[in-house]
């Protein structure tokens, strides 16, 4: 491949890596997420070897580039969200204009590839990688709208051993096509996503063996992250009755996937489950308000819900949801109406 007009050999590709609520500019934030946006773009393990071996030795800096043509690309695939999207933004109303004039801005530029350098950050601290860049950098920031989109980084190394990184944007929904590394031929699914970060959660020396082993058995509700669940909402499932507890699923509210380390052993974000409402939920094809209202979505096919004993709008009292004890349970709920819920 030539970049810069020299030739290069493709190294590897690293990803997906998640565009969140808390990396994107406040125009494209959610109205339930939190903060102005940090500019520093996480990773990975910071102690993972196999990050070291792609981006280089604590404190790296990479020369990085996007590709213009492929930002107008992922621009014109992201208008149906900027457009039309149902989930409640900052900058909803205005969100049409900005999609008109960031992709005008991309047009306008002269070159090709849209250089800058990139960093890895100190405060990152001893778990967590994080990027920072500047210039060009920030469209990474601008352009995708949470959750929405993900980054694959592309690794070149020259004849000489010079090495460049290329900044791919990729839509979730099309990143199956666009994904060309041999590395990379699929668009991860969610247990293949789970078992990369168990992977990187196993190799993280800066834990205990103990702490990696917590985090791990908590990915299908096992250990203490169990034991401490059923202490706090009691021993059955609050839709289906059962008190079986060979017959329960600790399920994550925030989907284990997408939480920290410390929410994914956190009892309240959690609730017991019989297996088919376990799915359902973990699929968004359910979710609850917050006083104990079943919440249907209309991906689920009418005669399915009923098949299921399904009434959207019905009552279940059992969900430990009320009072001050239940406040976190609470917001992991929130975010599970607004993330994974299929609105």
């Amino acid at each position: 491949m030539r970049i810069a007009g020299k030739e290069f050999s493709h190294i590897g590709t690293w990803g997906p890596v998640e565009i969140s609520d808390s990396f994107v500019v406040r125009p494209n934030k959610l109205i339930s997420g939190n903060g102005n946006g940090e500019a520093k773009l996480y990773v990975g393990g910071k102690q993972d070897e196999s990050l070291r071996d792609f981006f280089g030795e604590e404190k790296f800096l990479i020369r990085s580039f996007l590709s213009k043509d492929h930002l107008v690309l992922f621009m014109n695939e992201m208008k149906f969200h900027y457009l039309k999207d149902s989930r409640n933004y900052r900058a909803q109303n205005d969100l049409p204009n900005l999609w008109k004039s960031r992709i005008d801005v991309i047009k306008s530029e002269k070159i090709e590839e849209l250089w800058f350098d990139a960093t890895e950050q100190e405060s990152g601290g001893l778990k967590r990688c994080y990027i920072k860049g500047g210039g060009y950098f920030e469209l990474l920031r601008e352009l995708p709208l949470p959750d929405l989109a993900i980054v694959m980084i592309e690794k070149y190394q020259n004849a000489v051993g010079d090495c460049v990184f290329k900044f791919n944007l990729v839509v979730r929904s099309k990143a199956k096509e666009l994904l060309s590394s041999s590395k990379n031929p699929e668009f991860e699914t969610r247990d293949e996503h789970e078992d990369r970060i168990v992977i990187q959660i196993d190799s993280d020396k800066s834990m205990t063996k103990t702490e990696r082993a917590q985090l791990i058995r908590s990915r299908v509700g096992q250990g203490n992250y169990r034991k401490f669940l059923i202490a706090s909402c009691g021993a059955i499932c609050p839709i289906s009755l059962v008190d079986d507890e060979r017959l329960l699923i600790a399920s994550h509210i925030k989907p284990w996937r997408f939480s920290s380390n410390k929410e994914r052993l956190d009892p309240f974000n959690g609730f017991l489950l019989t297996p088919t409402y376990d799915l359902l939920f973990d699929q968004g094809l359910i979710t609850f308000e917050l006083d104990c209202r079943l919440k249907i979505s209309p991906q689920l096919d009418d005669k399915v819900a009923h098949k299921f004993g399904l009434i959207d709008g019905a009552k279940f009292s059992l969900l430990p949801l009320a009072g001050d004890v239940q406040k976190k349970r609470r917001m992991y709920l929130e975010y599970h109406q607004s993330e994974v819920f299929l609105a």
